[in-house]
């Protein structure tokens, strides 16, 4: 959270669960691994919050656990699909969080986007 917070021009320039999504990218790999074996469930179940939803949230949900997986999940694709200099730029630029996330993914919307990191999920990288 430090390193983010340092490089942001704003704290609210980031959405809470890239916050901790970020956080995650920096924890051991057996903690990564448990939050993408648990998001893989729950996403097939159909049980997620959507991108747009996510990056909305203001205050934690009640299961923390999917909070910080859905986020970390997104950041890990991103970084994989583009590179992590790419990933990084969700911090360093300052424009609306949508925005930056299609211009990263290189996608044209938020649906293609979702798409893209469930088909990711479901391919277990």
């Amino acid at each position: 959270h430090l390193i983010v917070n340092n490089e942001l021009q704003a704290y609210e320039h980031l959405p809470r669960s890239l916050h901790e999504g970020f956080a995650v990218f920096m924890e051991p790999q057996f903690r990564q691994a448990y939050f993408l074996n648990f998001l893989r469930t729950r996403v097939r179940s159909k049980e997620f919050i959507a991108i747009e939803d996510l990056l909305g949230m203001k205050d934690y949900p009640s299961d923390p656990e999917f909070f910080y997986a859905e986020g970390y999940a997104l950041v890990s694709y991103l970084a994989q699909k583009r590179g992590l200099p790419e990933a990084l730029k969700l911090i360093t630029e300052a424009d609306r969080i949508d925005a930056r996330l299609l211009r990263v993914a290189d996608l044209k919307n938020l649906k293609e986007l979702e798409d893209g990191w469930k088909a990711w999920l479901e391919s277990g990288p």
